[in-house]
C-alpha cells in the first residue's frame, strides 16, 4: 500500500463549524436546508420538467414500440463513444421547438454524471472503509479520516454529482410522457482498487475539469434556450469542485509540489487562454472516458 503518512491534515477555514478541528468529530448534524431554499430548488424542477413535457404533448399516442424504434444512437460499451452515438428521439424535431438536439446533449450529460458519480462512489469506498465495484471487484478501503479535507470535499461531491445524475434523470423522463428516453445506466472500470490517496485525488481534478471542458463544448449544440441555464449551472459547479480539489491537492502535497515546480493553478490563468476555460468537443470527451466503460 502506498505510504501516505507524508500528507498533512488539516482543517480548512471553508469546513463547516460543526466538524470539532481537533476531534474530527461531528458536534451536532449540520444545519437543514432553509425551507425557502428547498422551495425554490423545488419549482426550479417542477417549471423544468413542464416545460420538457409540453413539448411531447403531440406525440403521447405513439406506441412504445415505435418510440423505441425511433430513438437514434445507441451507447455502447465495446468501442470508442462518438457524439453520434448518443440516443436522442427523431419525434422531438417539432416545428418550432426542435427538442432533438436538446434531449441528445441531455443525454451526453447524463451519460457523464453517470460515470462521474459511479467514480465518486468508488473512490469514496477505497478512501474510507472499503467495498465494491459494479462487477464484484473488491476495493480495500484506505481506512482514513471523513474528515481530512480530500476525503470530507471527495463524499460531499459525491453527492452533488449522484444528484446531478438524477436530475437529468428525471428530466429526460419528460414528466413521464416518453418513458425510456433517457440512457441507461453502464457499468465501470476504473482501478481505484490499486490507487494511493493522491492518484484518487488527481484523478478527480482531471475527471472534473474534462466535466467542465465538455459542459462548455456542448453549449452549441443545443437548439432551444430551454435547458441551457441549467446546463450552464452544472457546468459551474463542476469548475467549483476543479477549483476545491485542485486547492486541496496543492496544500497536501505542497513541499513535493515546490521540489518539483509551481502548484498548479485552481483555474486558467491569464497566461492561459486569457483566463478562460477551454471548450472539449463531446467527441474528444467521449474517446476520454470510453475505455472506463466495461458493461
Amino acid at each position: 500500500m502506498h505510504n501516505t503518512d507524508h500528507l498533512p491534515s488539516y482543517t480548512p477555514s471553508y469546513i463547516p463549524t460543526w466538524v470539532n478541528a481537533e476531534e474530527q468529530t461531528p458536534q451536532s448534524m449540520p444545519p437543514a436546508m432553509p425551507e425557502d431554499a428547498g422551495k425554490e430548488q423545488a419549482a426550479a424542477r417542477r417549471k423544468f420538467l413542464r416545460a420538457a413535457g409540453r413539448a411531447a404533448v403531440g406525440i403521447t399516442g405513439i406506441g412504445a414500440a415505435t418510440l423505441a424504434a425511433s430513438h437514434e444512437g445507441v451507447l455502447g460499451a465495446s468501442k470508442t463513444l462518438t457524439f453520434g452515438d448518443i440516443p436522442t428521439l427523431g419525434l422531438l424535431a417539432l416545428p418550432g421547438l426542435n427538442l432533438k438536439a436538446d434531449v441528445k446533449v441531455l443525454n451526453y450529460a447524463l451519460a457523464l454524471e453517470d460515470l462521474e458519480s459511479e467514480l465518486y462512489r468508488q473512490c469514496v469506498a477505497r478512501l474510507t472503509g472499503g467495498g465494491y465495484t459494479q462487477q464484484g471487484v473488491s476495493i480495500p478501503g484506505l481506512n482514513l479520516s471523513h474528515y481530512l479535507p480530500d476525503v470530507y470535499h471527495i463524499m460531499q461531491f459525491a453527492g452533488v454529482e449522484a444528484a446531478h445524475r438524477e436530475f437529468l434523470r428525471g428530466a429526460l423522463k419528460l414528466d413521464g410522457l416518453i418513458p425510456g428516453l433517457g440512457i441507461h445506466p453502464k457499468k465501470y472500470q476504473f482501478g481505484v482498487e490499486n490507487m494511493s490517496r493522491e492518484q484518487i485525488l488527481a484523478m478527480l481534478i482531471d475527471v472534473e475539469a474534462t466535466g467542465t471542458m465538455a459542459y462548455l463544448g456542448a453549449i452549441p449544440f443545443f437548439r432551444t434556450k430551454i435547458f441551457l441555464t441549467t446546463a450552464a449551472g452544472i457546468l459551474g459547479t463542476e469548475a467549483r469542485h476543479t477549483a476545491a480539489l485542485q486547492a486541496i491537492q496543492n496544500r497536501l502535497l505542497m513541499d513535493k509540489l515546490i521540489a518539483d515546480g509551481t502548484p498548479a493553478p485552481p483555474a486558467p490563468l491569464a497566461t492561459t487562454n486569457n483566463g478562460i476555460d477551454t471548450p472539449m468537443d463531446p467527441d474528444a470527451v467521449l474517446a476520454k472516458v470510453s475505455p472506463f466503460i466495461v458493461g
